[in-house]
């Protein structure tokens, strides 16, 4: 994945998600591995998943296609796993 690193000397804003259980355990289960791995924190675990939603969504041509959302979660996790 090449996304830029974020800058952290950059204001922090937070805000709140409503996950449903499963998408809950799916993303411990990221932090878990990742945290494992590099160290990383819940809010890093979360930003990753953010950038690479949004170089999914900029390389791709969805304007002209009507995907559901189960649709799209299929999309980004087959393309990434």
């Amino acid at each position: 994945w090449d996304l830029p690193l974020p800058d952290h000397s950059a204001e922090r804003s937070w805000t709140s998600i409503r996950l449903s259980p499963q998408q809950s355990i799916e993303l411990g289960r990221a932090h878990g591995t990742f945290n494992a791995i590099f160290g990383s924190n819940r809010s890093d675990t979360f930003e990753l998943a953010l950038g690479l939603l949004q170089q999914f969504l900029e390389g791709g041509n969805f304007q002209n296609e009507s995907l559901s959302l189960l649709d799209m979660q299929h999309r980004i996790t087959d393309s990434y796993l």
